[in-house]
């Protein structure tokens, strides 16, 4: 008998997100963040742009559509659909929300801080990854901490988007065709 290894995936926290499909006071309840990456990884856009932000991104798409379609119902019948925020690109400070039930974190709630807009409408630093130190916000897979996508675009270049690299910094100038690991945040 193996001991599960699904309760160190996660790291959870209180998080007070928007439902997508109810009025600005209806919240879920917590959140997860993935402290492993997926078994693949993914690009952000295949169209080599940033425009649209994260609601037009490919990965997005993915993540809403074919992960969440697998999960298995019961899963899926406790998962919250929330409103997440992100710029819209193409060196924009305009904020669109997406509603997602499955999303990744943006730059602002893994990097305290980035203290400009639009990052500042992205949403609110994640209590455990508000510290000097960038040893929480590494995500690994077999052992190697990897770099992965965030869901901000870069409000400098239409064609990067900020990321976490392998050393848990963050960074603007990764093109949305690469290939990098993924995060992802769910909400109950």
């Amino acid at each position: 008998f193996q001991k599960p290894q699904v309760l160190y995936w996660w790291k959870i926290w209180l998080k007070r997100g928007v439902l997508a499909n109810e009025r600005e006071d209806g919240m879920c309840s917590f959140s997860l963040l993935a402290s492993h990456l997926l078994d693949r990884t993914a690009q952000w856009n295949a169209s080599g742009t940033n425009v649209g932000g994260w609601s037009e991104s490919d990965l997005n798409t993915y993540l809403n559509n074919r992960l969440y379609d697998a999960m298995p119902t019961q899963i899926k019948l406790l998962l919250k659909q929330v409103r997440v925020g992100s710029s819209i690109g193409n060196k924009s400070s305009d904020v669109t929300f997406s509603d997602c039930y499955i999303a990744i974190p943006s730059v602002k709630e893994v990097n305290p801080r980035i203290n400009k807009e639009p990052y500042n409408s992205e949403g609110t630093t994640i209590p455990f990854l508000n510290q000097a130190e960038v040893s929480p916000r590494r995500a690994f897979l077999n052992g190697d901490y990897n770099a992965y996508w965030l869901r901000s675009p870069s409000a400098d270049y239409t064609s990067y988007v900020y990321r976490v690299d392998a050393d848990g910094d963050t960074e603007a100038i990764t093109s949305t065709t690469d290939k990098l690991g993924v995060v992802i945040l769910l909400s109950f």
